[in-house]
């Protein structure tokens, strides 16, 4: 929305969300914040040029402006946050895929170079147990590489939820550690934003207990990293647990799915497509501003912020979250 540049561009969010995403309200009823309180949110925003759609990074802290029933809010402060995606790229290597080997392989390049600069990506497989064949790095030669160790195993059943609960366990982690198979913790410094892109077969899911009772466990991990899914499934039987998981994790989380029904060169493309969304959905949450306000003392927790800028000629979205670009 373009604006004159004597009357802040604003839109308005609804203050429940930003309770959702950031510290509860004081008091069990959730009551107005008392006057004795200086409760401080944050909200993130997208400031791009209204002709051209160039992202403007030079805005200064006091170009922000956000109210609460008309009262404004005192801006904190307001720095353009570094935002990298970080992709955990899950694959299956169970004797299902073997057909499909050289189609993946033929469709990884273009996918890889789909993807955002300076991408953090990882590789985890999944013949009968999770295993974390390369840790987070930016090198996409690297990444490359390390694809070349990529076979499936013959007899072996692929863990599907087995692998997505230790990804979720191992984002979850505050801190990156080193070496084959540990953790991938989210380092401190950068605003990532999680994405869990699954590459599979429908032959069926070897993991241990009972699957009904992991992914209901699984979800409030994915909500708490704010993780998007994509799952790509390479079919065999055209039905079964993958297909009912795709349709669930992606739709729960805003991804993408597709299925490719037999191997063909159309998988490669399909693989190629994937990155592409993935990309796509990505570009909306670069080049965002980490606004921090307090709320005004006597606010209403039911109320909504506005938030605009002092600033002509420009498009702004905001976010709660800084994923949910509205």
């Amino acid at each position: 929305m373009a604006n004159d540049a004597r009357i802040p561009t604003r839109v308005f969010i609804g203050l429940t969300l930003v309770l959702a995403v950031s510290v509860a309200w004081p008091g069990a009823d959730r009551g107005a914040v008392s006057a004795q309180e200086e409760a401080v949110r944050e909200m993130f925003v997208r400031v791009r040029d209204a002709a051209t759609q160039t992202p403007i990074t030079d805005m200064r802290s006091d170009e922000f402006v956000a109210s609460i029933n008309d009262v404004e809010c005192e801006i904190v402060s307001a720095e353009l946050v570094a935002t990298r995606l970080q992709l955990a790229l899950l694959l299956d290597d169970s004797g299902a895929m073997r057909n499909y080997h050289s189609h993946f392989l033929a469709g990884m390049p273009a996918f890889l170079e789909a993807l955002p600069e300076g991408s953090d990506v990882s590789l985890i497989t999944m013949a009968d147990r999770p295993h974390i064949l390369l840790d987070f790095t930016t090198d996409m030669a690297r990444v490359e590489a390390t694809l070349e160790d990529y076979f499936p195993r013959p007899s072996s059943g692929a863990a599907v939820i087995d692998t997505i609960h230790r990804t979720a366990d191992n984002l979850l982690k505050e801190d990156r550690e080193d070496g084959p198979d540990e953790g991938q913790g989210i380092p401190e410094g950068e605003l990532f934003r999680p994405v869990i892109a699954m590459v599979g077969s429908d032959a069926g899911d070897v993991s241990q207990g009972n699957n009904e009772t992991k992914v209901n466990n699984l979800f409030p991990k994915l909500r708490e990293l704010g993780a998007t899914v994509h799952w790509l499934i390479l079919e065999n039987n055209h039905t079964g647990l993958q297909h009912n998981m795709s349709q669930f994790f992606t739709e729960a989380t805003g991804g993408w799915s597709g299925r490719v029904p037999a191997p063909s060169p159309l998988a490669a493309e399909t693989i190629s497509l994937m990155g592409a969304i993935i990309a796509q959905q990505w570009a909306p949450m670069a080049n965002q501003y980490r606004v921090t306000f307090k709320v005004p003392p006597g606010a209403d927790p039911d109320a909504g912020v506005a938030a605009g800028v002092r600033r002509g000629g420009v498009a702004i979205k905001v976010s709660l979250d800084g994923r949910h670009i509205g």
